[in-house]
């Protein structure tokens, strides 16, 4: 299922993830949407630490660039969220992953001055390999 991307479709991405920085906190945005996204997911983030998980998110999401980019870092952080969100550790259920994606493009939509709906396609494009591959380690 892993695509290759253009370096254009990457440089894309990527500026994106950085204009939605600038003005707001994307990952606070994206974490109130998917704990509204589906009334199991709230219980997930019951105890969380939130500074903690907002950079654990950032990171998470640029290692899924870099897996969709093919760089060794991403496959590296893949295989480690890989394991860390199987059933055996965090037990986080891949019928969760759909909402992820949606809700991450949706706080793009939000706060990337430039996003189009082709941006937002792309953006769930790039980031799917990664969750696909995490989803199959569960």
């Amino acid at each position: 299922m892993k695509k290759e991307f253009t370096k254009q479709e990457i440089r894309q991405v990527k500026r994106s993830f950085a204009r939605c920085f600038i003005k707001e906190d994307l990952i606070l945005r994206f974490l109130n949407i998917i704990v509204e996204s589906h009334p199991e997911i709230a219980p997930h983030f019951k105890n969380t630490d939130f500074d903690q998980i907002k950079l654990l998110l950032r990171q998470g999401i640029n290692c899924t660039i870099m897996y969709a980019e093919g760089v060794f870092a991403g496959e590296f952080c893949i295989e480690e969220l890989r394991v860390s969100h199987d059933r055996k550790h965090m037990a986080i259920n891949p019928k969760y992953y759909p909402y992820w994606i949606r809700s991450l493009v949706q706080a793009i939509s939000e706060l990337d001055p430039e996003y189009t709906d082709e941006l937002g396609e792309l953006w769930a494009e790039v980031v799917s390999p990664a969750i696909y591959y995490m989803a199959n380690g569960y």
